[in-house]
């Protein structure tokens, strides 16, 4: 479900070594951190904060035209005339363009500066990028308490990786004290909007009882779910208990039959 293309700075989640998943082996949460990349910085077109109809949303449609053009300069050009005038939007795009070096004179203190606006006016993904921002200490003094502050207010806002993010946090009790059941929450968010980690994730606690009522049933169902969208971890799991067939790619990635 997530955009290729996209300018990723990994946080917290590496690759899990391939194990021999059996039924007396599930319990493997302590050390399970499923190859998913998490904080995004994108600059896709999408998460708006719909205002009335004005000359800066105006502005900020001819921006985005701009920049499905590739015309950088245009974009940003428009997209300053729209966040003077208040366009919440606008600010979180020229956040992008600075950040992704697209414009001249691009720095991440003035990628940050418009972050913050947005995130400040609700903007969820905006939200999502300062709690990168604090976790990895860019621009601002690394704080994992201010980090995990605004993954809530991005998470709560529908935000996908910050749900991610925190059942991750809350799993392993960094920034936070650790707590299963909290954990287990944010994934189960997570999980509702289709990530497949989430999704694997979700299943690993329900099979071994972690937050949740324990039900291999709950977490083959979860873990089907995250198979289908080719999440490899899901799918050994199935095959370790029977439910798929198991063939591999090209490249040597699992394939569920």
């Amino acid at each position: 479900m997530h955009d290729s293309g996209n300018g990723y700075i990994n946080y917290g989640k590496t690759a899990l070594a391939r194990a021999v998943f059996t039924v007396c082996l599930l319990s493997f949460l302590a050390f399970m951190v499923p190859a998913h990349a998490s904080a995004r910085y994108t600059t896709k077109n999408d998460d708006f904060n719909l205002q009335p109809w004005s000359s800066s949303h105006q502005y900020y449609f001819e921006g985005l035209e701009a920049f499905g053009d590739n015309d950088m300069a245009q974009a940003y050009f428009l997209f300053s005339i729209a966040a003077r005038q208040g366009h919440t939007d606008a600010h979180y795009h020229l956040g992008n363009l600075h950040f992704n070096n697209l414009v001249d004179e691009s720095s991440l203190p003035r990628a940050m500066y418009h972050y913050q606006i947005a995130a400040n006016n609700g903007h969820a993904r905006a939200q999502y990028n300062i709690g990168v921002a604090y976790a990895k200490g860019i621009t601002f003094t690394e704080d994992m308490e201010t980090a995990v502050s605004w993954w809530e207010r991005a998470a709560l806002g529908g935000n996908v990786d910050a749900q991610y993010n925190l059942g991750l946090i809350y799993s392993r009790g960094k920034g936070v004290d650790a707590n299963a059941g909290t954990a287990a929450n944010w994934w189960r968010m997570a999980a509702e909007q289709g990530d497949p980690a989430a999704q694997f994730n979700l299943g690993v606690m329900h099979a071994n009882g972690e937050g949740v009522h324990k039900s291999l049933s709950e977490a083959v169902k979860w873990w089907k779910l995250s198979a289908t969208q080719g999440f490899q971890n899901a799918i050994y799991a199935l095959q370790a208990l029977g439910y798929v067939k198991l063939r591999v790619d090209q490249n040597g990635d699992p394939i569920a039959d």
